[in-house]
């Protein structure tokens, strides 16, 4: 009864620190969003529009349009599987031996943009800054920026 009681105990733990980690960036970036879109959120199945939607596990999603050729936002956040303890345990051993299993340990946010007319392509990213230095410190011709051809 008490290993129950504790895997009870963790998976809430995970849960609520999940759904605090999405609200905080849900929160930080809905006024960038509210100002740049006419739509931001999902609608929801009682017909109010939710800024963030709990997709099961450990992924959240937002949404918005409206915008001059951009015909949807799409925001995905894959978070570590807090939620789910023995999960997390198997995808950490199993993400030694096979690239496949998991996120890495890392929590993901996805932001894909799906434009309504002829884009040029690009690419942009947000990343660490340490990881960033250890890439150019590896890779001398990420030293500024470069481009590449997005098929």
């Amino acid at each position: 009864m008490s290993l129950v009681s504790v895997y009870y105990a963790l998976h809430r733990y995970g849960r609520g620190r999940n759904e605090a980690l999405a609200q905080k960036w849900i929160k930080t970036n809905s006024t960038l969003l509210s100002d740049q879109f006419a739509q931001f959120g999902i609608p929801s199945v009682d017909g109010r529009v939710v800024p963030l939607s709990h997709d099961g596990g450990s992924v959240f999603e937002s949404y918005a349009t409206g915008r001059i050729n951009i015909s949807r936002l799409w925001v995905e956040m894959n978070l570590v599987s807090r939620n789910d303890f023995v999960g997390w345990i198997v995808e950490a051993v199993a993400g030694f031996f096979f690239d496949w299993v998991g996120s890495g340990g890392e929590d993901l946010v996805e932001v894909i943009i799906d434009p309504s007319a002829e884009w040029e392509g690009f690419a942009w990213a947000v990343v660490r800054k340490a990881k960033m230095r250890k890439l150019r410190d590896n890779r001398y011709g990420l030293v500024s920026f470069f481009y590449f051809q997005i098929f």
